[in-house]
């Protein structure tokens, strides 16, 4: 009888273990979402600089008020642009910071099963 309960509590442990590492596994993919998030958000940054340092130099060639004043225009509908973008930033790093919440919560999860487990093991070594 003892020993059958060994063994369904040595099966509730490793199945304890194996949905930790599924765990982890969602973790991961969920860190690499947020990856790519960012690589997307620097890239769209870094293009939008681009377009703002060609502006600036078109700007300084050119010498008539009429092409000044279109070039200003430009400059005020990127400007526009870049405020949306940012805009569009702030809310993906509020989506990365819930996400991240999220990933706080399982590993509080994580956490408490692991010190349940360790006093299961404490009692199962103790005579």
């Amino acid at each position: 009888m003892s020993k059958m309960t060994l063994d369904k509590l040595a099966r509730m442990i490793q199945k304890g273990f194996l949905d930790i590492d599924k765990k982890f596994l969602d973790v991961d993919s969920k860190f690499l979402g947020i990856d790519d998030k960012f690589l997307s958000i620097e890239n769209r940054l870094a293009t939008i600089d681009a377009k703002l340092i060609d502006v600036d130099h078109k700007l300084a060639g050119m010498a008539q008020q009429k092409d000044l004043l279109a070039l200003t225009e430009r400059v005020d509908r990127l400007e526009k642009r870049v405020e949306y973008g940012f805009g569009m930033v702030a809310q993906e790093f509020k989506d990365i910071q819930s996400q991240l919440k999220k990933v706080d919560i399982r590993d509080a999860n994580i956490l408490d099963l692991q010190l349940r487990m360790d006093e299961v093991e404490k009692k199962l070594e103790t005579p």
